[in-house]
């Protein structure tokens, strides 16, 4: 009955008025609708995808909300994404001296932002150390064939992707993903932990409890999400992750810019459910929801694409072990690709 009273007051609410959104000249009608948030931004909503018609999920300032299918008044059984804008691409994306983009990773002190592992001259980035955060990248040790220590990637992935292999899959997608930000002016950053992680096809929705394995199992299943749709489907990189954050700083609200770095009462922590260190289902907690995201810190460390060294990936956001200000939403922590651990999943619109 819910779903259908929200459905009838946004049908109410559109009679009579002029729903007419232009549509910027650089989109594409065929991948995209246009439609206006509540606080007078257009947005791309990707074809397979609707608008939320929740009256707290339409803005662009406080998560401006799509629901996969075409029940913009859905709140369970069906994925469900936030916007998150990036007005200035070059903050998130650099090139190196070979043309191929690169991903800056950022490191948080309050409401500042600055560059962790990177540095950028005349428009040329580099890494500042082959052991720091990287994206996208390979670690020689673990990913592909011919590395050092195949056997994960060999039984996850198969036994025929060399590193050379791995590497080209990982700056291809990464090359897609900056050309749809680009375009767009954003992407999507999942509404919850991703679940159904021990199934062939994933999902992003609340109150699901598989949520945790290794990172190649992650990886070989992320674009399984948005089959069918206009938009493509990746484990969270980093920049994305960052640039996340850096909208959270824009926020007017003061609690949006602490949770940064200091994500206490923000997040399932130790102690903060009565019973300490226990995982709690996705988007279970309304508490521990910023910007229409749920369980960004706290509950499980989240993998992300980042590299980091030749052995580790990155995962981010801290667990229920740890505490909201010792490991906030901008938390980095390494670990080797065969841990288990959560994930996140964002989509871009296809080019």
């Amino acid at each position: 009955m819910n779903e259908l009273k929200e459905e009838l007051n946004s049908f109410i609410s559109n009679m009579g008025g002029d729903d007419t959104v232009e549509m910027p000249s650089n989109w594409d009608a065929n991948k995209v609708t246009a439609v206006k948030s509540e606080d007078n931004v257009i947005v791309p909503v990707p074809k397979g995808f609707t608008a939320s018609t929740i009256s707290n999920e339409k803005r662009v300032s406080t998560g401006f909300v799509i629901k996969q299918g075409n029940n913009g008044a859905a709140t369970s059984g069906i994925n469900e994404f936030v916007w998150v804008p990036v007005p200035k691409p070059s903050e998130m994306f650099g090139t190196d001296s070979t043309g191929n983009s690169l991903g800056k990773i950022y490191e948080f002190n309050g409401t500042t932002a600055s560059p962790l592992n990177w540095t950028e001259t005349n428009g040329v980035m580099s890494w500042t150390s082959i052991d720091g955060c990287r994206e996208p990248d390979i670690l020689t040790n673990y990913d592909g064939t011919d590395s050092a220590s195949p056997s994960e990637f060999e039984f996850v992935m198969g036994d025929t992707m060399t590193m050379s292999q791995m590497k080209s899959q990982l700056q291809n997608d990464f090359e897609d993903m900056r050309d749809s930000v680009e375009k767009y002016g954003g992407f999507y950053i999942g509404r919850y932990e991703t679940g159904n992680l021990s199934e062939d096809t994933l999902v992003v929705q609340k109150n699901n409890t598989d949520l945790s394995t290794t990172w190649y199992w992650e990886y070989k299943k992320h674009k399984t999400v948005t089959q069918g749709t206009e938009a493509t489907s990746n484990m969270i990189w980093g920049c994305q992750w960052d640039a996340t954050l850096r909208w959270f700083l824009t926020s007017s609200d003061s609690n949006v810019r602490t949770y940064v770095t200091n994500s206490t009462n923000k997040g399932n922590y130790a102690g903060t459910q009565g019973e300490a260190n226990v995982q709690i289902p996705a988007g279970s907690n309304d508490d521990y929801k910023v910007n229409n995201i749920y369980d960004m810190a706290g509950n499980l460390n989240e993998y992300t694409l980042v590299a980091q060294g030749n052995y580790s990936r990155v995962y981010r956001g801290g667990n229920c072990t740890g505490s909201g200000d010792s490991s906030p939403v901008s938390d980095h922590t390494n670990s080797f690709p065969y841990r288990v651990a959560g994930v996140r999943i964002a989509i871009y619109i296809n080019i």
